[in-house]
């Protein structure tokens, strides 16, 4: 051998020596000492001249080798550089070396993510391998391998899996059947089979690997710690947490004692954070990043992209957080790491882009989400191509943020797109195609589309079933969703089974202090109450919110989340200052954990709004929503049904405030906004139009309103089948308006409440609260129709529901008390109502303390009852605690308050305080004015007060005024047929009538009439009265014919109904609530000339059923009165007595000092042509078309009939007489009687008993009813028997001062 033989083969020597260093160095993971030596390699190498093969070869596997140490830093700039130095060597090698450098470009092109460029690489080198070997090698084995992680990368799972079983063929046929290679494989097959949710078949692998390793390797080898580890990921995928933790536990364990703190622990940590997360325990999870951050920090410094993995872990527990802030900072530094190690386009980067983008979902932040996920797409489609599985995931995100923007048409697009790929890669049975499902569910729920949602989520549910074990989480999120949907469908009991199947697989899979859990029992309280069934409700978020506080951050949406429902229950119970409490306590947390644009802010606003309506602070309310609406409109642009929900919402506000312009135009922006996100067919559109209807039923357009039910109606059956949730308030509102049209349409009225009552029983059984409410409205139509008992049969079903719902201080009772009391003022038995007043005056002051409008409402009642006794100072007192409530409540600005004024007005005006009641009038209409529309029917009504009050004071010119501004705002607001016009009309020509303007005075009662026969009420009382004026008019002007011809309609209107005089009357107890019936009181001595004898026949026929017990008096009676009203002259005299200011004074007289027995509107009507003022109740407010117009009339009784007939003889007698020169003489037998005005008819004051007893004496002594006095027998000792007989000694005096008046004609 020759020296320079000699010193060749010690050069390579030392050359062999050192690569063996950097070897042993390279595999202890000492990279730097690695790269030391291989750095020296080369310097030696290259101050060598010349080629030498063997060095050639050695130089070639340096820089390979150099190439895999820069990979392992994920440095694929420098690793490149070391590549193409390799290929230059490789020219001088053998054609079989270069698969060796193509082997290793692959792997540099799997770190940039170029997986097709990487497949290149190993195509061409496994030709040139077939081509040596034949097919046979371990390399090719290898390069099938290789091949095979890329298709796996790639998501060509199926291609994958025939690569690895070529590649595990080769290996079976040259290695033994137990070698670490082929456990190796078996373990891609098990990654590429966990990729296709084939659990069963991965595990399968996993254990084939497991038992080859542990025969080969032993128990605590690193290959059996990965296989753990993989093992662990299925579990993980599964949700089976506690096995996943086992698993990753045992990887650990072996990992720390073979290789201590090594780089591979912290795949280990960093999925063990994983299962925290997902287990909702956050703080074990960063706790656990952050050991794994300490590892790479020590290992590979700040700027290694596993390092950006980790903080990118890290960001992902704070977004679950809802620490949006600490998040985003993660992210941007995993971010910035990756873009200098990676470069601008690796599939770690779009990841990133992903995460980034979810984050900026959350915060509402939709434009910058949308940004993020088009450039993870971006950069996945450039490496995946466009039918891989992560880019039907961002597909889906994408779909996603449409979703909540509200452009349903670009989600269903997103969603089908990537439902398309899932389809294509994985086939049709995938948890990742059941998930792409129960997105679209989500979104057709969303869209109201029910039926759709439940048939996408049931195949979610089939292809979940199939492949997932039947606990899964996933299958419980199904179940969960399903529920939803039926809850808004009103299937509550179908809602609650779903829940509950949801709910017992989380408990099967997490401890009961999850926070799945604490979500399922929030889904559960928001069905409870649906159902009304507020303690349930209660008792599932108390168990949600204690779970909550102990496993989630105080600051948590999700405890946001518990108090808004919370909050939502205490507005249900009208628990106004509990709702805000819990809403402001929400509204705190969603501060602290994102921007002041966040939408679900703007959804606290909304809710706030809601409150603050219902407390009648309609600023307040205004002013929540239009944060709530600046938000919505910052975030989702102008078409968003967020937006139009919000202005729905406005639009009810301006509504209660009757502003019904601006309420009809915020219902029409939102219509708008829903007409082009859901089309014509919505139930939100359907919504529109039931609004829309409620304006037109306030202001008595019925028709109109019924209409837009109707409409509202066909859109709900057609988007959502026969049995739609609300079909039971579509049938109440319906049911409202045919009440509004008045006695022709009370059974269409309740037609719609049986309809609403069948279907609530249907769908609620027979304790429901909706159920007790429709009895309410029942009964409500029953006591306008006269027909109490049937009133308190519902009345009484309502509160049966009601006690076996709820303890005996809910507030439900009060409102039903509140309807019985209206029930018995309306009978008169004015000690009943107060105490149906009482009880619920008890409850609501227990329920809401001494503050609140209810209770305002209940002394409003009480008042009213007062008033109607004349107990003006009782009346007054109640009206002043009202008055003191609502000034606490509302301030001094509010209709309630406004409301309270007017009543006690109303009082002033009985008692003919007439400055005072106008005082009090104009507080009122000045607070209307202020919060009101100035068009609103509540102002017309005070106008209208005040008028009459002026007309009483013959103020004509001020109160034709007062009439003018009335008209003015009922033809704004009102149909102009509608009967309170028609009131208003009649009263302008009453005062043209006593100006002496009769030509102006029956133009205006033609408009009065002509208004009450266009709607159908011919035979309508109002009508008879209307023609009784126009009589009069006809009277002054000395057109008599016209006079009984207006007479004579009127008289027929008043036989078609029945009428009875005023004697009748005595034995009357029912009396009518109802403004089409109320006038059948008026008396019968306005009934006109020329009632036929047949008419009079008949209606004592009627009289005499009605009434057996006094067919022998009222019959005769009845028919000497007619009689003498058919005489002309007598007829005449009478129009003239009813023009007299003095017969309205002594009515007057008579009302102020004995109003319980007084028929006050018979009385005005008789004598002053007016309407009485009504007094007010909360649903029974005087010329409010959306309310019940009740004028109060009274039960007449003995005295009253005294009192009436004593008027009549001191005045229409006398001023008929006086006329035509006949007078009776009867002045001193008026003057005895007069002092009854002042008295009660009563067995226990033996005064007055002493003072009739002197005047029957009086009058047996005179000649006026010596034709009868010696028959009449009246027992003195017995004070009932007396009473009776008396009774019946008065109508003969009455019937013989008929008779004589008729003779006198």
């Amino acid at each position: 051998m020759s020296n320079k033989q000699s010193i060749t083969l010690t050069f390579i020597e030392d050359l062999k020596l050192l690569y063996s260093k950097a070897l042993v160095s390279q595999k202890a993971n000492d990279d730097q000492q690695a790269l030391s030596y291989y750095s020296q390699a080369l310097d030696q190498i290259e101050s060598i001249n010349g080629t030498i093969q063997d060095i050639d070869q050695l130089q070639y596997d340096v820089y390979l080798n150099i190439c895999g140490l820069y990979m392992r830093q994920c440095n694929a700039t420098v690793a490149n550089v070391f590549i193409d130095k390799a290929l230059q060597i490789s020219y001088k090698l053998q054609e079989d070396k270069i698969t060796k450098y193509l082997d290793k470009r692959s792997e540099v092109k799997i770190l940039e993510g170029n997986y097709e460029g990487a497949l290149v690489d190993l195509n061409k080198s496994i030709q040139i391998k077939l081509k040596i070997d034949k097919g046979e090698g371990l390399d090719i084995a290898s390069s099938y391998f290789k091949i095979g992680k890329v298709y796996d990368n790639l998501g060509k799972y199926d291609d994958a899996v025939n690569i690895y079983k070529k590649s595990l063929k080769t290996q079976l046929s040259v290695l033994d059947d137990n070698h670490p290679s082929i456990a190796e494989t078996y373990h891609n097959l098990g990654s590429v089979y966990e990729a296709q949710a084939k659990y069963d078949q991965a595990i399968c692998m996993y254990e084939k690997s497991l038992k080859i390793h542990l025969l080969a390797l032993g128990d605590n080898h690193p290959s059996i710690a990965k296989t753990y580890s993989n093992m662990g990921n299925i579990y993980l995928d599964q949700s089976r947490y506690d096995y996943a933790l086992c698993m990753y536990k045992k990887s650990l364990k072996i990992i720390l004692s073979v290789l201590g703190d090594h780089p591979a622990t912290t795949f280990i940590y960093n999925n063990l954070g994983v299962i925290y997360n997902k287990q909702g325990k956050y703080d074990y999870a960063i706790s656990t990043y952050e050991k794994s951050l300490k590892i790479q920090l020590s290992t590979h410094g700040d700027g290694h992209p596993d390092i950006a993995t980790t903080y990118n872990n890290i960001g992902v527990v704070y977004y679950k957080l809802d620490k949006f802030d600490d998040a985003i900072c993660m992210y941007k530094k995993s971010l910035k790491i990756y873009l200098a190690t990676l470069g601008n386009n690796h599939p770690s980067i779009a990841n990133t882009y992903l995460n980034m983008g979810e984050l900026y979902t959350a915060q509402g932040k939709y434009d910058q989400a949308i940004s993020m996920f088009e450039k993870s797409l971006k950069i996945q489609s450039s490496f995946l191509g466009d039918n891989h599985l992560s880019i039907g995931e961002i597909y889906n995100n994408i779909g996603v943020v449409y979703h909540k923007q509200g452009v349903y048409d670009y989600a269903i697009l997103m969603y089908e797109k990537s439902l398309q790929i899932k389809l294509s890669v994985l086939g049709g049975n995938n948890h990742s195609i059941a998930m792409t499902y129960d997105n679209m569910g989500n979104l057709y729920q969303d869209q109201g589309e029910y039926d759709y949602a439940l048939s996408t989520f049931d195949k979610s549910l089939k292809i979940k079933l199939s492949v997932l074990d039947y606990n899964h989480p996933s299958i419980a999120f199904t179940y969960s969703s399903m529920g939803i949907i039926y809850n808004n469908q009103g299937k509550y009991d179908c809602s609650i089974s779903m829940l509950e199947k949801s709910l017992k697989i989380n408990l099967l899979i997490f401890n009961d202090n999850h926070s799945k859990i604490a979500n399922e029992y929030s889904y559960m309280a928001v069905v409870y109450t649906n159902q009304g069934k507020y303690d349930y409700a209660i008792c599932m978020l108390e168990k949600s919110l204690k779970i909550q506080l102990s496993v989630l951050d105080s600051n948590h949406p999700n405890i946001a989340t518990t108090y808004k429902i919370l909050a939502d229950i205490y507005l249900e119970q009208s628990k106004y200052d509990q709702a805000i409490s819990m809403y402001e306590k929400s509204l705190e947390i969603q501060f602290s954990v994102a921007s002041n644009n966040y939408p679900d802010i703007a959804t606290t606003y909304c809710d706030m709004g809601l409150v603050y309506d219902s407390q009648g602070k309609y600023d307040e309310a205004l002013s929540m929503y239009e944060k709530s609406l600046k938000i919505q409109l910052s975030v989702f642009g102008e078409d968003h049904f967020g937006i139009a929900n919000v202005y729905l919402n406005i639009g009810k506000v301006y509504t209660a405030q009757s502003k019904y312009n601006y309420a009809i135009s915020s219902y029409e922006k939102s219509l708008k906004i829903y007409l082009s996100v859901f089309g014509d067919n919505h139930s939100n559109v359907a919504a529109i139009y039931s609004n829309i209807g409620n304006i037109y039923l306030i202001q008595g357009k019925n028709d109109y309103a019924i209409s837009m039910y109707e409409k509202s109606h066909k859109i709900n059956l057609l988007a959502n089948g026969e049995n739609y949730n609300g079909i039971d308030k579509t049938y109440i509102n319906m049911g409202l308006a045919y009440k509004n049209q008045g006695m022709y349409s009370y059974d269409d009225a309740i037609s719609m409440y049986r309809k609403s009552l069948k279907f609530s029983t249907s769908m609620f059984g027979d304790n429901h609260l909706t159920i007790a409410a429709t009895y309410i409205n029942m009964g409500n139509i029953y006591a306008d129709q006269v027909k109490y008992d049937d009133a308190m049969i519902m009345y009484e079903k309502s509160l049966k529901i009601q006690f076996s719902l709820f303890a005996d201080n809910n507030p439900c009772f009060a409102t039903t008390y509140i309807s019985i009391g209206n029930v018995y003022a309306n009978q008169g038995k004015y000690d009943d109502a107060i105490y149906m007043y009482g009880k619920s005056l008890k409850i609501w002051l227990f329920v809401f303390g001494d503050n609140h409008p209810d209770i305002a409402d209940i002394y409003n009642n009480m008042g009213n009852i007062y008033q109607l006794q004349g107990k003006y100072n009782y009346a007054i007192s109640m009206y002043r605690k009202s008055l003191k409530v609502n000034l606490s409540e509302f301030h001094d600005n509010h209709p309630s308050t406004a409301n309270t004024y007017s009543n006690i007005g109303n009082v002033y005006a009985n008692q003919g305080k007439y400055d005072d009641a106008i005082s009090m009038y104009k507080k009122s209409i000045k607070i209307k004015l202020s919060v009101l529309s100035h068009n609103n029917p509540s102002i017309a009504d005070t106008y209208n007060n005040i008028g009459k009050i002026y007309t009483d004071q013959e103020k004509y010119d001020y109160a034709f005024s007062m009439f003018e501004k009335t008209l003015k705002i009922q033809l704004s607001t009102l149909s102009h047929n509608h009967p309170s016009i028609a009131d208003t009309y009649n009263s302008m020509g009453f005062i043209y009538s006593n100006q002496g303007k009769y030509d102006e005075a029956i133009s205006f009662y033609e408009r009065a009439a002509t208004i009450i026969v266009n709607v159908q009420l011919k035979n309508n009382p109002n009508l008879a009265i209307i023609y009784e004026n126009m009589a009069i008019c006809y009277h002054q002007q000395n057109r008599y014919d016209d006079a009984i011809a207006m007479g004579q309609k009127s008289n027929n209107i008043r036989c078609s109904l029945q009428e009875v005089d005023i004697v009748h009357q005595i034995s009357t107890n029912v009396i009518d609530q109802s403004p089409a019936l109320q006038d059948k009181m008026l008396v019968q001595d306005k009934v006109t000339a020329n009632l036929s004898s047949q008419q009079i026949q008949n209606q004592q026929t009627l009289n005499s059923s009605d009434n057996p017990s006094d067919n022998d008096g009222y019959s005769h009676i009845q028919q000497s009165h007619d009689q003498a009203l058919k005489e002309k002259q007598y007829f005449k005299g009478r129009m003239q007595a009813l023009q007299q200011r003095s017969c309205k004074n002594k009515v007057i007289q008579v009302m102020n000092i004995d109003p319980e027995f007084v028929n006050k509107s018979s009385i005005m009507r008789m004598f002053t042509q007016q309407r009485l003022v009504s007094l007010q109740h909360p649903t029974q407010i005087m010329d409010q078309p959306n309310k019940i117009v009740c004028l109060k009339v009274y039960e007449i009784k003995d005295r009253a009939t005294y009192n009436l007939l004593q008027i009549w003889d001191d005045n229409i007698d006398e001023i008929i007489q006086l006329q035509y020169k006949n007078r009776i003489n009867s002045h001193q037998t008026t003057k005895l009687m007069q002092e009854l005005i002042h008295k009660d008819l009563s067995i226990n004051d033996q005064r007055q008993i002493t003072i009739i007893r002197s005047i029957i004496a009086y009058l047996r002594s005179t000649d006026t009813i010596s034709t009868f006095s010696r028959t009449s027998t009246i027992t003195l000792t017995d004070n009932n028997m007396f009473l009776q007989q008396f009774r019946d000694f008065f109508r003969r005096y009455y019937l013989s001062r008929l008779n004589k008046a008729a003779d006198d004609s």
